[in-house]
């Protein structure tokens, strides 16, 4: 949160335009002794020791010493204020720049300690005059030119007016959050290069079209709905702050999520809706998003009709949560007469992003909702009652399945009208048409089922072919007729842990290396059903049976995560008993009647 003393700061990142009787941007510059004197000599002595290069030899080195020195200054700068300002805090000069930090309008403390700066050129230049003789003298020169830069753009990200889209936006904008919220992040004044290289970058707060100094009403948050890039990039990247300090929360994919809002990618939009979106407070902080929709072919449940709310998140101030909450219902109330409200759920298959986390925050899996305890209490506050709760169970490879569980397994196996195949992508077509068989008549009878579609399990199949392992993936035929099917997935979310959400170059080559050099150690069982006509023929079992005997085939993988199962499912779960799996996590489906 901000404080008075950054107001000159927060209207410089804000999105009016200046007017008329504003006064020149480095009029303060030119009025403040210190800044000026500072910036004069490192510049001045920066231009004596190049033309001073330049008589000693006309080398060809000497731009690139020069350059170097230049990219030593933002390292040194960046360490310099991440640990010895920050992290060690020397008395006598981080006094300087505590003052800084408590009166960031003052231009005297723009500069760096002058005993700090002096000291750094003297050892930095004896040093250097001993390993590298007169090359230094470059160097040295592009290294007080980052100092004299550094001056420069400090003034400028504390006193001159910066607007989304201007060349120094960005790195006014990470200084603002360093000064804002983040102390302990974005330390680079002349780059964010070291921040991001040593993952010192602040979540990205985005400043949007709407001026925080300008809020109506008196308001110290505003909702904006998600219609531009902007806003798009503040509803993927919000999860970022909420869980900055959480080890166990790991970054769904932006692509992802971006997707299940794409109208040309997600097939629900050819029969639903959905609307997003974010809360910003009056200081261009993020706090927390929504998204609404409905689905027109399953609107109609027991007699009642039917919205659905989702990827919810939000800071912990009640307030703000039941902010988002009410838009949400507004707009299913107001547009489609809704007369209940689910949530949190998925625009699309309840195989991703279903339910709230109740239960096991130590662990999180790829495509199930990973969210802070509080947010129970919100909705449960706001009028949300439990519908069913979703149970995730976990086995140990190295651990034997019990006795007697083997040994039906392996008499159903045995049974000559029973056969056994797993997925194989040289007969793809056959399976796909085998799954949504299987699939839509075993679930069918559950409150809420949505048919699957052939042309959505060929996406996803494209979606997972680089970590789709075929025998994890298994079909259960009696008489030669689809009956059974259990999809067991390498759990993604060990590979996403360091990629931030963002599938780029880097990251890309970072899965790559996780893949085929650290390998995944957890299988996840994200599908499994038996046609009805087919249950109680052990047929699970068997299926469970084979995908464990698959896993012990490569010794990489040491557990197996049975997700999702209703606890109105409790054949299941008493399967889930018999093999001896331990309960991991606990996510609930809320359902909140509406007047």
């Amino acid at each position: 949160m901000c404080t008075p003393a950054l107001d000159t700061f927060v209207r410089n990142l804000a999105f009016d335009d200046m007017t008329s009787e504003s006064k020149h941007p480095f009029q303060v510059f030119f009025q403040t002794p210190a800044l000026l004197f500072t910036f004069s000599i490192s510049l001045l002595s920066s231009m004596a020791l190049l033309v001073y290069a330049f008589v000693l030899t006309t080398s060809i080195r000497i731009p690139f010493l020069f350059l170097s020195g230049l990219v030593f200054w933002t390292l040194y700068e960046y360490l310099l204020n991440r640990f010895f300002l920050h992290e060690i805090s020397v008395k006598t000069f981080s006094r300087f720049h505590h003052w800084h930090h408590s009166d960031p309008d003052n231009p005297r403390y723009l500069v760096i300690h002058p005993g700090i700066l002096l000291m750094s050129i003297f050892f930095t230049g004896l040093t250097g005059f001993i390993v590298l003789s007169s090359s230094v003298v470059p160097a040295l020169a592009g290294f007080l030119f980052g100092y004299s830069l550094f001056i420069v753009l400090h003034y400028i990200q504390h006193y001159v007016p910066s607007r989304r889209g201007d060349f120094l936006f960005p790195l006014s904008k990470n200084h603002f959050l360093h000064h804002s919220s983040y102390h302990e992040k974005a330390f680079g004044v002349t780059t964010m290069f070291w921040d991001w290289l040593f993952h010192t970058n602040p979540p990205r707060h985005l400043l949007l079209e709407a001026n925080p100094l300008l809020l109506k009403n008196g308001k110290s948050f505003e909702l904006i709905e998600v219609l531009k890039p902007a806003h798009e990039k503040a509803f993927l990247e919000i999860p970022a702050i909420i869980y900055q300090n959480n080890p166990f929360w790991i970054s769904p994919l932006h692509s992802e999520i971006q997707n299940i809002f794409d109208p040309d990618f997600n097939p629900y939009y050819k029969r639903g809706a959905a609307r997003r979106w974010i809360v910003v407070n009056q200081h261009q902080d993020v706090l927390g998003r929504i998204a609404a929709f409905i689905d027109f072919t399953k609107m109609y449940e027991s007699g009642k009709k039917i919205g659905r709310i989702g990827f919810f998140e939000c800071v912990e101030e009640e307030n703000v949560a039941k902010s988002l909450l009410d838009v949400a219902t507004r707009w299913l109330k107001d547009y489609y007469q809704v007369d209940a409200v689910d949530g949190p759920v998925n625009f699309g298959e309840n195989d991703k992003y279903w339910g709230l986390l109740i239960d096991g925050f130590e662990s999180s899996s790829y495509g199930m909702n990973y969210n802070p305890p509080y947010y129970k209490e919100f909705l449960e506050k706001y009028g949300f009652e439990k519908q069913y709760e979703q149970l995730t169970n976990q086995i140990e490879v190295k651990n034997s399945l019990p006795e007697r569980f083997v040994r039906i397994s392996e008499r159903v196996c045995r049974n000559s009208r029973y056969t056994f195949e797993h997925f194989s992508y040289k007969e793809k077509d056959r399976f796909v048409r085998d799954f949504a068989e299987i699939y839509n008549a075993a679930w069918s009878s559950f409150e809420g089922f949505r048919p699957i579609s052939e042309e959505y399990l060929e996406r996803s199949l494209l979606q997972l072919k680089p970590v789709l392992v075929e025998s994890f993936i298994w079909f259960a035929y009696v008489d030669e007729k689809p009956a059974g099917l259990l999809v067991g997935l390498p759990d993604l979310n060990e590979a996403l842990k360091n990629i931030d959400g963002k599938f780029t170059f880097l990251s890309g080559i970072k899965f790559l290396f996780f893949k085929y050099f650290k390998g995944f150690t957890r299988v996840r069982v994200v599908v499994m059903g038996v046609i009805p006509d087919f249950q109680c023929l052990g047929l699970e079992s068997a299926l469970i049976y084979k995908a464990f005997k698959a896993c012990m085939d490569k010794p990489n993988f040491s557990y197996i995560q049975l997700a999702w199962v209703g606890d109105f499912n409790q054949k299941m779960i008493a399967i889930h008993r018999a093999m001896g799996a331990v309960p991991e996590m606990r996510h609930a489906t809320y359902r909140k009647l509406l007047s």
